[in-house]
């Protein structure tokens, strides 16, 4: 039964740690986005379009890459704070 607790812990933080990091390059990938269209002041139609449609496919890709990307351990905060 231990055994069992700790594999389902061990999944738990991957998973926790996983859908942080996703959620902080998300936040990071929008505003990004949105200051490049309005620091270059971006007119045309297209090309937010474009940018828009990278940001799109960025969040869809992201966790995908996830698993090769280095990753911050928030859960070892979490359990020192605990």
């Amino acid at each position: 039964m231990s055994n069992s607790l700790t594999i389902l812990n061990l999944f738990n933080d991957a998973i926790f740690v996983s859908l942080v990091n996703t959620t902080l390059q998300m936040t990071l990938l929008i505003p990004l986005i949105a200051l490049v269209i309005f620091l270059f002041r971006i007119k045309s139609a297209t090309t937010c379009y474009s940018l828009w449609l990278f940001a799109i496919f960025g969040i869809i890709a992201l966790p995908l890459l996830t698993p090769f990307i280095s990753q911050i351990d928030f859960a070892q905060f979490y359990r020192q704070r605990a």
